[in-house]
């Protein structure tokens, strides 16, 4: 299914794919030239290597197991050959059997039809704007970006704002149970999320300066994760030095919580009373607002 996740989701995917494309174009090289019979004359090609992986990163008693070849004509930049070695053990699912032989295989990919002097038509990249369309300065955003106020409180938030907090019972890292009972007595914010999460992690540092911004004070800070393995959250707030608790999202707290996606922000004030409810991207001034509106004490809140 689409969701408003899917933008956060392939910006944070996109990073470790242009990595390794780098990496890539660090172990091209240039190979002999060659000269390809192609549509009754010869072309004389530039002919570029590249592995996958580097080997420092490869066991080195194992051959280069994979690498492209690409025949290039210069004159226009246009590739007539692609071949691609793969050299592997046989394996049963991820295990190698013990006699186990290596295979090699062998994929090329002749472009036969090729146009070597193209000619570009005029107007083939022109664009005739529709009647009555006008030009504007940018796009608005796809998505409320943070701090931008939304219309409105959502169901969630009407359900729950106002009212106790409903008795939560989570999971530590070791699978014990906690109570958020135990908070009572002080202001205490709930961040639902998960580390696989791209919102969850984009909210990160805002937390962590609305954490800092009131350190003095008795608000509380827990996290309570959505991750399939107990650790990975904890992990990752340890990694980036954010310092409050983190818990594991059971479903009776799910349920309890009305959690249909994340991440979900929730803000209870010291007598146990949901005053702030927010499903979705932290919207930061209104997060602050409900935070100093629980005392003059909680008036340094900021996410600056």
């Amino acid at each position: 299914m689409g969701s408003d996740d899917d933008a956060p989701f392939a910006a944070h995917r996109l990073l470790p794919q242009i990595t390794k494309m780098r990496v890539q174009i660090d172990l091209a090289h240039f190979a002999p030239s060659e000269s390809l019979e192609y549509q009754g004359h010869k072309v004389k090609c530039t002919v570029v290597q590249f592995e996958f992986k580097r080997a420092v990163d490869r066991d080195p008693k194992r051959p280069i197991e994979w690498h492209n070849t690409v025949w290039i004509n210069l004159a226009n930049l246009a590739v007539l050959k692609i071949e691609y070695r793969d050299h592997y053990p046989m394996k049963q699912g991820m295990v190698t059997p013990p006699n186990g032989e290596w295979q090699d295989r062998l994929d090329q990919t002749v472009f036969t039809v090729a146009d070597l002097d193209p000619s570009i038509p005029h107007g083939t990249f022109s664009f005739a704007p529709a009647v009555g369309a006008k030009e504007v300065a940018k796009l608005p955003p796809l998505f409320p970006q943070p701090g931008t106020p939304v219309d409105g409180p959502s169901p969630e938030a009407a359900q729950y704002v106002g009212k106790r907090l409903p008795d939560i019972v989570v999971h530590d890292a070791a699978g014990a149970d906690i109570s958020l009972a135990q908070y009572e007595g002080h202001p205490l914010l709930i961040d639902v999320w998960a580390t696989w999460c791209g919102p969850c992690i984009h909210d990160m540092p805002a937390l962590g300066k609305l954490r800092a911004s009131t350190s003095a004070t008795d608000l509380q800070f827990v996290g309570i994760d959505e991750d399939g393995n107990t650790t990975d959250a904890v992990a990752y707030l340890k990694k980036n030095k954010y310092d409050w608790p983190d818990y594991h999202l059971t479903e009776t707290a799910e349920s309890a919580l009305s959690v249909v996606g994340i991440p979900v922000t929730i803000l209870v004030d010291a007598k146990g009373n949901v005053v702030y409810y927010h499903t979705g991207e932290i919207i930061t001034k209104e997060l602050v607002t409900a935070i100093r509106d629980l005392g003059s004490a909680y008036s340094t809140a900021s996410t600056d």
